[in-house]
């Protein structure tokens, strides 16, 4: 994500073809970056969310976390789920950039 926010304040993030996409557009340019992780997708979808929110939370939890869960879809709330070995879950929820 921190490739993105070089380029763009917004975040898309992408499910197709069982791969993660994650893609900003900016003044300066453009990145598409492909995630390569593992995807349980019940169809093709994608959103639009906040680098400013997101990274903080990332930056926060750091390396700590020992999976990520990410739910999306259109025009609804992302839902990242970090778990941790011994210590439990965090669950954040970020409402998406709705697009006109």
């Amino acid at each position: 994500m921190a490739d993105v926010g070089v380029m763009a304040d917004y975040i898309r993030i992408s499910a197709e073809d069982e791969k993660v996409l994650f893609s900003g557009k900016g003044d300066v340019g453009e990145v598409n970056i492909d995630a390569g992780m593992d995807v349980l997708a019940s169809g093709e979808g994608s959103g639009l969310f906040s680098l400013n929110y997101i990274e903080p939370v990332i930056k926060a939890i750091g390396k700590a976390i020992d999976s990520m869960i990410c739910e999306f879809s259109k025009d609804k709330p992302l839902r990242i789920e970090f778990k941790f070995t011994q210590h439990g879950r965090i669950h954040v929820y970020l409402a998406p950039r709705v697009e006109n």
